[in-house]
């Protein structure tokens, strides 16, 4: 695939793989084999079956493995307890000597940095790299006006957008909540949610059918490539009210797109959008004054959006986040 030979492992069996639980022992087999030909291992998994393969023989062969837990860390993630026991039970066997032995931590921001010290990981292991979005890609937009034809939408209407795997950690009840309030205020006002139901859709459209304001909220499923990009591009505002994330790179794909966002203060990437979008804590009635100051103000939402396009073209190039990976990179190897 684009001259890097990929290698496909099936998971041990289906009912595992459609938990979201990769047990793949034909890897253990070749990591067995061939891990010391690699001057390099990037591990992109921390409780996994498949993580405690890839320390167990790259520790034995003596071959430098980076570790990017990509938001794994917390057992307990801001107040949603999920598998805790499990995670405990993890790290005690394996999941505590995978950090310790890993050559180099990647941590997508400063939060997870911090969440990596609390497990032991000393700061010279640390590199603080975030996430990053090819600008090429956002030079040539969908036309303005395709998402709303498309889904039933005026022109005259305010559209709130929020874009991600539907599931209760992101939150998307407490934008509900913001919405009913303003919606007398804003009776132009749609929302528009859009990604694949994760457990959590039956919930919303409850709360939904409760408030009889369903014909103000629209659910389009997932959307990839250019229907992602038009939607980004005919939102008035993009809200992330997430209960936890690491960071968001919805975030960076609407501000790319030029359109203003709104987060909540527990979402990862939220100490960088503070400097130059709207970062709320994870209240109703914040968000709602932050959605009002935003929605009735065109110069003020002018502003966010072309600050945060900035942002973005400054920090989370493509370019600049792959020099940093590729000095990640060499100073692991140079350590073996």
């Amino acid at each position: 695939m684009n001259g890097v030979k990929v290698y496909h492992f099936r998971n041990l069996n289906n009912q595992l793989a459609s938990k979201n639980i990769p047990v793949a022992p034909n890897m253990a087999l070749a990591l067995k084999k061939d891990i010391k030909s690699f001057d390099l291992v990037h591990l992109h998994e921390y409780r996994t079956c498949n993580a405690a393969f890839v320390h167990h023989y790259a520790k034995r062969e003596n071959v430098p493995f980076i570790l990017q837990p990509h938001g794994s860390l917390p057992r307990v993630r801001q107040n949603v307890v999920e598998r805790q026991l499990i995670r405990s039970a993890f790290d005690s066997i394996w999941g505590l000597r995978i950090l310790r032995d890993a050559t180099a931590v990647e941590a997508l921001q400063e939060t997870e940095a911090n969440q990596c010290r609390q497990l032991g990981v000393e700061d010279y292991r640390i590199r603080i790299i975030p996430n990053a979005i090819r600008l090429v890609d956002y030079e040539s937009l969908p036309e303005e006006g395709t998402f709303r034809r498309k889904y039933g939408l005026e022109q005259e209407d305010i559209v709130i957008l929020s874009l991600g795997r539907i599931h209760k950690v992101k939150g998307l009840d407490l934008l509900l909540d913001a919405f009913f309030d303003i919606s007398p205020e804003l009776p132009e006002a749609k929302l528009v949610i859009a990604g694949p139901d994760d457990g959590f859709l039956s919930v919303l459209e409850k709360k939904i059918e409760d408030a009889q304001i369903g014909n103000r909220v629209t659910f389009t499923g997932p959307l990839y490539g250019r229907a992602k990009l038009a939607a980004y591009r005919d939102a008035d505002v993009f809200v992330m009210p997430s209960r936890y994330d690491i960071f968001g790179l919805t975030v960076l794909e609407a501000s790319a797109c030029g359109t203003p966002v709104i987060v909540t203060d527990r979402c990862g990437i939220a100490d960088v959008v503070k400097k130059y979008g709207l970062v709320v804590e994870y209240d109703a009635k914040q968000l709602r004054d932050a959605l009002l100051s935003v929605l009735e103000n065109d110069a003020k939402r002018q502003e966010l959006a072309e600050k945060v396009k900035d942002l973005v073209q400054k920090e989370f190039r493509l370019d600049r986040v792959i020099e940093k990976v590729e000095e990640m990179y060499n100073e692991a190897v140079n350590t073996k």
